[in-house]
């Protein structure tokens, strides 16, 4: 199975209001994609936010259709989030395979497209998905994204930004009983589950991680912060950066609330950045 996934491609944040997002994540400190439209039936926008190997994507619905309707109700119940995370591999029917094989109920295959305009004129960003059903596993809903025009997706100049940030480097995610939670992540992606010294445990995704932990741990790691969704969610999003003392420069001019943590770690509360926390250390 660990074949058909080879880490993060990119983490999806769900928001209400596009424009608004992307305003919010400029002052962050990240240099946004042009606003992308989805194919028609998938009703959906997004700016993308893009590092050397994997990415953010700021997701908002434009138009109600069959495609989003889970999307929605998550918005309506639970509010903005980090609520999907893309894997990488090399071909979206792979993964379908691999989720079938774990028995977690793959949805057929869909693809879609949106417009990219480069100085030589339009072009089509494509892509092939492999889903799983909403809430399929606890915390987190996993999809593979299959790109058949990478070069359309990873352009150079959107790839340098103010604060730094180099990389995803993994996720926090709070659920009732974080071992147990971890077991199906660790089958489907072919490594094992690692305990953590805070009583959690850790996933290995590529080069990333994530981690579960409870409530009670994520009170303890997060003791000022007000999460507005309950668990199972992604409580926090850890970005690898060159400097976190550039991020807390770039974050003090425009006046965005944080705090030093440890290591020198920098951090955003969740109501700056559209439902999860943010997490800017070094490698």
């Amino acid at each position: 199975m660990a074949a058909a996934f080879t880490g993060i491609d990119h983490c999806m944040i769900v928001v209400r209001d596009l424009d608004a997002a992307a305003a919010r994540y400029r002052r962050l400190g990240f240099a946004l994609t042009p606003r992308g439209i989805h194919s028609s039936y998938m009703g959906t926008g997004n700016h993308c936010i893009m590092f050397q190997e994997d990415y953010l994507e700021l997701l908002g619905v434009l138009t109600a259709t069959d495609a989003n309707f889970a999307r929605l109700k998550s918005l309506e119940r639970d509010g903005e989030g980090l609520k999907e995370l893309a894997l990488a591999g090399p071909s979206a029917d792979a993964a379908r395979d691999a989720f079938a094989a774990a028995e977690l109920d793959p949805l057929p295959a869909i693809e879609f497209s949106r417009p990219v305009d480069l100085p030589t004129g339009p072009r089509e960003a494509k892509f092939r998905v492999t889903r799983l059903p909403y809430n399929r596993l606890p915390g987190l809903n996993l999809f593979m994204c299959q790109h058949y025009t990478r070069n359309l997706v990873w352009l150079p100049q959107y790839q340098q930004h103010p604060n730094g940030v180099t990389a995803i480097a993994g996720l926090v995610v709070a659920i009732a009983d974080p071992a147990a939670s971890a077991v199906p992540y660790a089958k489907l992606l072919g490594t094992s589950v690692a305990k953590t010294a805070d009583g959690g445990a850790k996933v290995k995704v590529g080069r990333a991680e994530i981690h579960f932990v409870s409530p009670a741990m994520l009170a303890k790691q997060f003791p000022t912060v007000q999460f507005r969704s309950a668990p199972a969610m992604v409580a926090a999003l850890e970005l690898i950066t060159d400097d976190p003392g550039k991020v807390a420069a770039h974050l003090t001019r425009e006046h965005v609330p944080h705090s030093k943590a440890a290591a020198g770690a920098v951090e955003v509360p969740p109501e700056e950045a559209c439902g999860v926390l943010l997490r800017f250390r070094r490698k």
